[in-house]
Parts: C-alpha cells; structure tokens; sequence
C-alpha cells in the first residue's frame, strides 16, 4: 500500500478545511435492572420506553468514529439537558448535525443543521420534508456508530451491574472496540457531500 507524501496530505487537510469538520450528536439508552433504592427507581425510569435506563450523549464524525462519549445520566434526563450540562467544546466553524431533541441547542462557534418541526394542525411543505429527508440521511451515520457501539450484546440487553462505575468502564470499552474497529476498515462508505474532488 503506497503511503501519501506531505504534501498531499497538506492538500487533502487544506480541502477538508474548506469542507469543514463534521460533527454528528445523539444520544443513546441502556437497559438497567430496577434499582432497589425508591429514590434511584424513579431516577433512572425513563417514561419513554416505560423501563429503567442509563443515558449517554455521542458525538460522531462521518466515518461513525465516536469522538466524544458523554458522561452517564439517568434515564429520565432530556437528551438537550444533557448535552448542555456536558458542556462539549467544538471546534470553531464545525458542522453539528442533530435531531429534534436538541432543537435550540446550537453553541456559538458552530453551524447547526436540524430538520423541521411539524407545526401544531399544519403539515410540512414539500421543500421542508425533502430537507428533512437529506437531513436524515446525512446523520444517519451517528445511528451507526451507537449500533457498532451496541454490536457488544453487553449494552443491546439489559445490564446487569449494579455498579455504576463498572457500567461505565463497559460502556468506554464498547466505543473503544467500536472505534477499533472502525480504524481496520479499508473503505467506509462516506455520504458524497463530505467527499473531496481529486
């Protein structure tokens, strides 16, 4: 396999600067056992999936390589609370990709991309639910990486430690595995609007 020289290197930095860093946002749930103390019951009840959970935020590039993986919250915190009480520092000019819930998240040295919300009694024009539909398709690459995340049958089931601690050294040892994983890829199919003309 033919190593780049640097220059090229430096062409393909300069050109991905113009492109500009991306950066895709989610957030992801794991099954607990229910916690034996009341207190922790209705904590890490999620009233979304009816079940007790665990949360953490994700923050992904293009290839699906997990960035950053946010600290563990409990199931019933708001996907927006808890990136905001994260604190993440992007770097300047990045695109962030999001869903709706993060709509009025958007840090100051970034460029947002969100799709539209349906308006109360109205429908989405054509035009909005075609962007949304890009939209959809361009992130489709954080949903990847939360399922190369939860390939480890560890984080897809029901956890089973009571320990939050070792439930954290599991879930930084997924997207470690996750990570690797993706490094040893030849080729990853990239969406061709982050694609760089030879």
């Amino acid at each position: 396999m033919s190593r780049s020289t640097p220059l090229e290197q430096k062409v393909f930095l300069e050109r991905k600067a113009k492109i500009g860093i991306q950066c895709f946002v989610d957030a992801s749930d794991i099954g607990i056992q229910r916690p034996s103390c009341p207190v922790e019951q209705k904590d890490m009840y999620s009233g979304k999936h009816k079940s007790h959970k665990v949360k953490n935020t994700y923050v992904t590039d293009e290839y699906s390589k997990v960035l950053y993986l946010g600290r563990t919250a409990d199931g019933n915190v708001h996907d927006k609370k808890l990136v905001e009480e994260d604190a993440i520092n992007f770097p300047n000019n990045a695109f962030l990709w999001k869903d709706l819930g993060y709509q009025g998240y958007c840090p100051k040295n970034v460029i947002c991309f969100e799709p539209y919300k349906k308006p109360k009694n109205k429908e989405l024009t054509d035009d909005q639910k075609s962007e949304n539909q890009l939209i959809a398709s361009i992130r489709i690459v954080a949903e990847h990486a939360i399922g190369g995340v939860k390939r480890c049958r560890i984080l897809k089931d029901t956890i089973r430690l009571y320990c939050a601690k070792l439930r954290d050294k599991v879930i930084e040892t997924c997207v470690g595995l996750h990570n690797f994983r993706i490094s040893k890829r030849k080729k990853y199919k990239v969406n061709e609007m982050f694609t760089i003309p030879q």
